[in-house]
């Protein structure tokens, strides 16, 4: 589904939904227990984690109106069960109901348990996330009872030392992704670095193998469990807080309407969040906290706790994950993904997609790509070109499906047009690089016996065990590399220096890659871009600029030397260092930010402001 632009209906809907957020948080904060709320957490970022929470709950319904346009737009028949909004009525949804304009959708307002809610998809989900969030709630805290009764967690050992907590994610091993990269070179004693375990493992859903745990430990650095069941034989071994007394949480006789108390219980879950990560920051003395993560509300929560506590707190930290495809103002609610106080980027580029500051970043630190991608390793290419390959092409691709960017159809085509290539053309030669197992497996059948056919010539390889595999292991050697959307994938091989382009499927013109180099450096057709590599490879010299990112690759990454992670930890380590002298937390973040300008130019860090186009909105 396409936008009258011709973009992804999806980025229409993220912006929709953000203007009805920030409407219907408007209205919440002139309310008694908001206020009451905000004078008990005094940080500003507690707006953001309710733009958060609104924006996830109000979603499924834009999405929703926004599907219903699109049919009226295109003439396409709805039946009239699907012609209409249905919202339940309770919570912030008359909230929602009083800010729709959107005067061609109809919206109706149903009792919860009634035969029109329980038939609406999006309030069945509505409603089962709330079931499910209440049951987990209480058998969470009767467990938790048990536990404590059983006189069971965690003993925290040199709590007296300044530690560095790094959120356990993407896993230990350094030749891999991992949640330890900036470590190596940093010059932190491991002692002062505790890993918390707080989910189970990302890759196979299941508790984190005990042989990971030894791992860990035989490295001589800390670890802790924060709930039941994420470690393997683990059982009531687990650190916990405090219970947060009755005291500190909103009363509920403060509320008198639906949306009010609401706000009681969204407030009292948010209280109760940061009394735990505050407790744990205390505990075991933490001053940075690492998050390898994005995209979660307790990513907020955990910088919250550290606000409460003023100079006397630490930071929030964490890095780029991926390259940015749209500006902030698209996403606000929709992925918090920078709620951090320092945040490690490729480039000064990313400034400009942080505007307006929504998530209330405090410093940029520009440290380059921070991947240590840079061991080279030509296996890949080497194994193709022996089969007769003379032209290799570096296939990236990324998830897929009914609510993503990227449709499964799309996705089909762009693998149906190279690997039909590389079977019919001798000279050709693909590696693949999936950016997860999962998304290739849920190809259409024919693209995957396809790709059986192109394997089968000897110049196709697929990398093995891909998950948390650097990209550049993939494109090292080849002739060209090719990148869906805005590709991290495609970026990290061209700070390699591989040639590359970018087959942006949802037509996003706006993007800065298009003033850069439409038809040469992005693409937003198919066949365009296929024709213009075939082209490149009978004729590489008349057209030069085909993939070639040189006037543009200190915009993308200015260091080029793989040394991110090593300017991550040694910039953490001055942080530690300031702590472990004496000074607050202003102090500590000017110390840190003096040494890295001398060291590598003073545009290499960059001060952030909230703009008056977000504060306004509150």
């Amino acid at each position: 589904m396409r936008t009258e632009e011709g973009t992804n209906l999806l980025l229409r809907i993220n912006e929709i939904s953000t203007n009805y957020t920030f409407c219907i948080c408007k209205k919440l904060k002139n309310s008694l227990p908001y206020k009451i709320l905000a004078e008990k957490i005094p940080s500003n970022r507690v707006d953001l984690y309710f733009t958060y929470t609104v924006r996830k709950v109000i979603y499924p319904f834009i999405r929703k109106a926004a599907v219903i346009q699109w049919y009226k737009r295109n003439g396409r028949p709805i039946a009239d069960r699907d012609n209409v909004v249905i919202l339940p009525k309770y919570g912030i949804f008359r909230e929602l109901e009083k800010c729709w304009d959107l005067r061609d959708v109809p919206l109706v307002s149903v009792n919860t348990v009634s035969l029109k809610a329980i038939r609406d998809a999006e309030c069945r989900m509505i409603l089962r996330r709330a079931l499910l969030g209440n049951l987990k709630r209480c058998i969470g805290g009767v467990i938790k009872k048990i536990d404590k009764i059983k006189k069971s967690g965690i003993t925290p050992q040199n709590t007296k030392t300044q530690t560095v907590a790094c959120n356990y994610s993407e896993g230990v091993e350094f030749l891999k992704r991992n949640d330890l990269h900036w470590f190596a070179e940093s010059g932190i004693e491991p002692e002062k670095v505790l890993i918390y375990i707080d989910e189970p493992s990302p890759k196979t859903r299941r508790p984190i193998e005990r042989e990971i745990i030894r791992k860990i430990e035989k490295l001589n650095f800390r670890w802790v469990a924060l709930k039941r069941g994420v470690v393997e034989n683990q059982g009531s071994n687990y650190w916990q807080a405090p219970d947060l007394p009755g005291s500190g949480l909103l009363k509920k006789s403060t509320a008198r309407t639906l949306s009010e108390k609401w706000i009681v219980k969204t407030g009292n879950d948010l209280l109760r969040e940061i009394h735990f990560w505050r407790s744990f920051y205390n505990e075991f003395n933490i001053k940075v906290n690492y998050i390898p993560g994005e995209g979660f509300a307790r990513f907020i929560v955990q910088a919250i706790a550290f606000d409460l506590d003023r100079e006397n707190g630490g930071f929030l930290v964490g890095k780029q994950r991926s390259d940015f495809l749209v500006p902030n103002r698209y996403s606000i609610g929709r992925h918090p993904k920078h709620p951090k106080h320092i945040f490690f980027t490729w480039s000064k580029r990313s400034e400009r997609y942080m505007k307006p500051n929504n998530n209330l970043l405090e410093h940029l630190v520009v440290v380059g790509y921070q991947k240590c991608v840079f061991q080279k390793n030509n296996e890949l290419n080497d194994n193709v070109r022996r089969n007769g390959a003379k032209f290799v092409i570096t296939l990236f691709d990324s998830g897929h499906g009914k609510n993503t960017e990227y449709p499964t159809k799309k996705m089909a085509d762009y693998y149906k047009a190279f690997l039909s290539w590389a079977i019919n053309d001798e000279t050709i030669g693909l590696v693949v690089k999936p950016k997860k197992p999962r998304s290739f497996n849920s190809l259409p059948g024919e693209i995957l016996k396809l790709f059986d056919r192109a394997e089968r010539t000897g110049r196709c390889a697929k990398m093995k065990h891909s998950w948390g595999r650097f990209p550049a292991q993939a494109s090292y050697g080849t002739d060209m590399a090719v990148g869906i959307g805005s590709s991290s994938a495609l970026i990290e091989a061209l700070s390699n220096g591989c040639k590359g382009v970018f087959y942006d499927i949802t037509n996003l013109k706006n993007h800065e890659f298009y003033k850069w180099g439409y038809g040469s450096l992005v693409f937003d057709d198919l066949n365009k871009m296929v024709t213009a590599i075939k082209n490149y490879k009978d004729n590489p010299k008349d057209d030069l600029s085909l993939g070639d990112w040189s006037p543009y690759i200190g915009e993308l990454d200015p260091f080029r030397d793989g040394r991110g992670g090593e300017r991550m930890g040694v910039y953490i380590r001055w942080l530690l260092e300031s702590f472990c002298g004496g000074k607050t937390r202003g102090g500590a973040v000017r110390h840190a930010n003096r040494l890295y300008k001398e060291k590598w130019g003073k545009d290499k860090v960059i001060k952030m402001r909230a703009e008056n186009e977000f504060c306004e909105n509150f």
